[in-house]
């Protein structure tokens, strides 16, 4: 019978902690132990594997249509904001998806959309450089980033380097809210 079993013993956690080489013993009580003959149990002793990384938040955000349409819909209205603005300067509208090799129309409706959801899990290429009236971007599709480029960062970024500009498609204008809904 276990000492803290035995009425009137006050168990375990109750008694005060060891201190210094002193160790619990199997029985509950306080002994010297010898650091060679103290045991520990073996899953204390074991190797443990490191903890599981949490999954980056785009990549959580791919899990679904909904969750994916929720992340995209900021970048994607960011983006068209600043496409709209050089189709307002260039009157032409020449913008392709380099993830999908689509014309982007509507770039909100394709950015969140389910074509190019499933686009976007089969390549790992996830950045393209939009060059424009006023000014170069780099935008990420998966992570939804737009940020301009400099000549100072396409020396410090390699993936500013291996980017390349959307193609042109035809001059189209920018799709309406009804032409969204269809991509969709």
């Amino acid at each position: 019978i276990s000492q803290s079993l035995v009425r009137g013993a006050a168990p375990m956690w109750a008694r005060q902690p060891p201190t210094g080489k002193q160790w619990w013993d199997r029985s509950g009580q306080v002994g010297r132990v010898a650091e060679g003959e103290r045991e520990e149990p073996a899953a204390q002793s074991a190797p443990r594997a490191p903890p599981a990384a949490a999954p980056p938040p785009a990549a959580e955000a791919m899990a679904s249509k909904e969750s994916w349409r929720a992340w995209m819909a900021g970048p994607s209205r960011e983006l068209e904001r600043l496409l709209t603005a050089e189709y307002e300067r260039t009157k032409s509208w020449s913008f392709t998806c380099e993830v999908c090799h689509l014309p982007m129309q509507d770039p909100r409706g394709h950015l969140c959309g389910q074509k190019h959801l499933s686009a976007l899990r089969r390549t790992a290429k996830t950045q393209q450089l939009f060059v424009l009236a006023q000014g170069r971007y780099m935008f990420d599709h998966l992570t939804g980033e737009l940020k301009p480029v400099t000549g100072e960062a396409e020396q410090e970024e390699p993936v500013a380097q291996n980017a390349t500009c959307a193609q042109p498609a035809a001059a189209l204008p920018p799709a309406t809210d009804a032409m969204a809904s269809k991509e969709s």
